[in-house]
């Protein structure tokens, strides 16, 4: 097993963190070095990845292949793919229920807006005949308990 096939990533240590840099490989958990350069650090990584797998060949334990670690990233993103596609579902369902209450309530909104129109219409009419007209209504309304009839027509609302 070659050392050089497994990724190296290198960092900058902030002042806080001693500076220097820091070199680690993702496919071996724990494994690291360090150097004052990247090349040092690199280096010194070399050198903990063969530290790294002699300990863990004399602890029988296996060895990860170089490039594990993307491929665990790999699948990890496609669960997360998997996850926001689900849940990108289930919003348009909710949106698309939403929408539907929104709708039956603009009807009932419009139905409402509606009568409001013919009752203004039927009070002008009394206005107009200064009272006259006050039994027809009276008549109209106790007939249908209250329900006006609709009105044809366009009807504007103000929101």
């Amino acid at each position: 097993m070659k050392e050089n096939f497994y990724p190296i990533v290198v960092s900058a240590l902030t002042e806080e963190d001693g500076g220097g840099f820091v070199a680690y490989v993702p496919d071996l958990y724990g494994c690291m070095g360090d150097g004052a350069t990247p090349e040092e650090a690199v280096s010194d990584a070399r050198n903990a990845i063969i530290e790294w797998c002699a300990e863990m060949k004399r602890l029988g334990r296996d060895i990860p292949l170089p490039g594990s670690c993307q491929e665990q990233v790999r699948a990890e993103r496609s669960k997360i793919r998997g996850l926001i596609e689900a849940l990108v579902k289930e919003l348009r369902q909710v949106i698309d229920a939403q929408n539907r209450v929104i709708d039956a309530k603009d009807k009932e909104i419009e139905r409402l807006l509606s009568t409001i129109s013919v009752l203004q219409t039927e009070l002008r009419v009394l206005d107009d005949e200064g009272g006259a007209g006050a039994a027809r209504i009276v008549t109209w309304i106790r007939a249908d308990r209250g329900a006006a009839p609709v009105a044809s027509g366009p009807v504007t609302r103000r929101h």
